[in-house]
């Protein structure tokens, strides 16, 4: 096992080929955490924290835990894996009301003069979607980029 938790602390124990451990806890690969194949660290949490983490091998490369398979949330990296320490709970309004109308999500992407790469946005549609009719817009920034200079 690749992890074991107590109600405050997760013990994390490296697989074959990992070199560092990454989750939200270490801004996931701004500050990873060296643990080599084999060796263990210990980390304490906030009581109930719902914890997801990956290795990550000497090129980088994101590693799943093969002894945890109990997957996380992550929504870009499908490598994560998920402790949920005693007592947590997960919120109701997590999971969507069965006789609820459903809407849906769209993806968008593109490129500019400004800022190198890719940017990316999720747009909701609410069910019912009418494209002739007019919607409030609510947009929430969720990532702050290091890597450009702000003037």
């Amino acid at each position: 096992m690749s992890v074991t938790a107590s109600p405050r602390t997760i013990t994390f124990t490296a697989p074959h080929g990992a070199t560092q451990l990454i989750g939200d806890f270490t801004d996931d690969t701004d500050r990873p955490i060296p643990l080599p194949a084999g060796q263990s660290v210990t980390l304490e949490f906030p009581p109930r924290a719902f914890v997801e983490y990956a290795f990550l091998d000497a090129t980088g490369k994101r590693l799943a835990d093969p002894a945890n398979d109990f997957g996380g949330e992550h929504p870009w990296y499908k490598e994560y894996r998920a402790v949920a320490l005693e007592g947590y709970v997960s919120s109701e309004l997590r999971e969507p009301l069965s006789d609820a109308p459903q809407g849906k999500t769209e993806s968008l992407s593109w490129t500019d003069s400004l800022l190198p790469g890719t940017r990316r946005a999720y747009v909701h549609l609410p069910a019912n979607y009418d494209a002739s009719s007019t919607y409030p817009v609510f947009t929430c920034r969720t990532a702050w980029r290091t890597d450009v200079r702000e003037n």
